[in-house]
């Protein structure tokens, strides 16, 4: 339900693991150890470092998410984006970018990067 926004927050440099479909309550509860429980389910959003996102646009989910923990919303190359591995500085197909240790894809900074910077930066200013 929020694959977007995970996959946004990970172009911030966050951790972001998303529960397989079909998960269990405790199998939630068990991935977001150590972690801020975003989630559409109201009965979990009453535990603890938990935060229910009501919204199913991006933007508004992004402006919540920065609301409640003033996050840094710029292009941070930390974690993969399809798969949450780390990036380590690498060849690329493009030049100099960076690799996936889990997944392998490649990352670079091409005209996406300031793309996503001023969605951010829009997101921010709308709020």
């Amino acid at each position: 339900m929020l694959g977007k926004l995970a996959r946004w927050l990970r172009f911030f440099g966050y951790d972001c693991e998303l529960a397989p479909e079909k998960s269990s309550d405790e199998d939630v509860i068990k991935l977001a150890e150590g972690r801020i429980l975003l989630t559409r389910d109201k009965g979990l959003a009453d535990l603890p470092d938990s935060l229910y996102v009501p919204f199913d646009d991006l933007e508004g989910q992004l402006r919540l998410v920065h609301e409640n923990y003033t996050i840094k919303m710029e292009m941070s190359p930390n974690h993969c984006s399809l798969c949450n591995g780390k990036l380590v500085e690498a060849e690329t197909i493009s030049g100099r970018g960076w690799k996936c240790t889990k997944c392998g894809q490649e990352y670079w900074r091409g005209s996406h990067w300031e793309k996503i910077n001023a969605f951010a930066k829009q997101v921010i200013e709308n709020n």
